[in-house]
């Protein structure tokens, strides 16, 4: 009896081991993708931080006290104007009316106050100055005598008013005008070889005329106020230009009754630096 020998059939759950592992890895690829997705999702919700902004430098405030020093000079469209009467008759040879150029250095200190509304600063100022503004005539009697002017500024002080207008985007530039009085010291003498009265009577060379006048000053300037980057000090620079004009004074020489006459008028230059205290604090701006 012949006995026959069948293979096994493959179940219904049976697959080859290739399928297997082909569908193992389209699940890994799956999940790899969902993940991934998931991740990006995830990523986009998430807020953006803000780009950083270096802060706006703050508006320059010139309310406040503030004091300072100052250098410069005299001369520039300066002159001193002489007469002199009461001496030979005028000739080609005689020139007793002269106007002669001044210069020389000044330097000193200020110290005022400085009231801002809007871009308009108000303020007040007094300044003291030691000077060496001096000038001398050419020779009054020519040729024969060797008789001259001169005039020299020792010092000066003012008191004066002021406004101006902030300019720049942080109102850190101030242009402005100023004016009012001025005192100060002058020394006026006429020179002659030969011997001539004071007011006294005594003879002498020279009559010298030391006196304290007072007069007018205008000017006009401008002021710039120091950053440190984007914080404001509390240091300001300065350029200034004042007209000084002084009155006319006369010297009499005893018994003759001759007399001389000198009016001053001088420019001066200036630079400076001041440090001001007070003012209301900076207002940053905002984002």
């Amino acid at each position: 009896m012949t006995t026959e020998t069948r293979a096994p059939t493959p179940s219904s759950n049976s697959y080859p081991q290739g399928e297997i592992m082909r569908r193992l890895q389209c699940v890994l690829f799956a999940t790899v993708a969902v993940i991934g997705f998931a991740s990006i999702a995830s990523a986009a919700d998430l807020p953006v931080k803000a780009p950083a902004y270096a802060p706006a430098p703050a508006p320059y405030d010139w309310t406040g006290i503030y004091i300072g020093g100052q250098l410069g000079g005299g001369g520039i469209f300066a002159n001193a104007y002489e007469t002199y009467s009461g001496g030979p008759a005028a000739t080609a040879a005689f020139r007793p009316n002269q106007t002669y150029p001044m210069n020389g250095p000044t330097g000193g200190g200020v110290i005022g106050a400085n009231y801002q509304f809007g871009r308009t600063v108000v303020g007040i100022e007094g300044e003291f100055n030691w000077a060496n503004i001096n000038g001398t005539s050419d020779i009054i009697h020519f040729p024969a005598g060797a008789d001259t002017f001169l005039t020299r500024i020792d010092s000066y002080d003012a008191a004066k008013a002021r406004i101006g207008y902030a300019l720049g985007s942080w109102n850190q530039t101030l242009v402005y005008v100023n004016g009012g009085a001025v005192w100060a010291k002058v020394t006026d003498s006429y020179t002659f070889p030969g011997a001539i009265l004071a007011p006294s009577g005594a003879a002498t060379t020279t009559n010298t005329f030391a006196h304290t006048e007072t007069g007018w000053t205008v000017g006009a300037g401008v002021e710039y106020a120091l950053y440190w980057g984007a914080t404001p000090t509390n240091w300001l620079i300065k350029a200034e230009y004042k007209w000084i004009e002084l009155p006319t004074q006369t010297l009499v020489y005893a018994p003759t009754a001759q007399t001389s006459q000198w009016k001053e008028g001088v420019s001066t230059f200036q630079f400076g630096v001041s440090y001001k205290f007070g003012g209301s604090a900076p207002v940053a701006a905002k984002y």
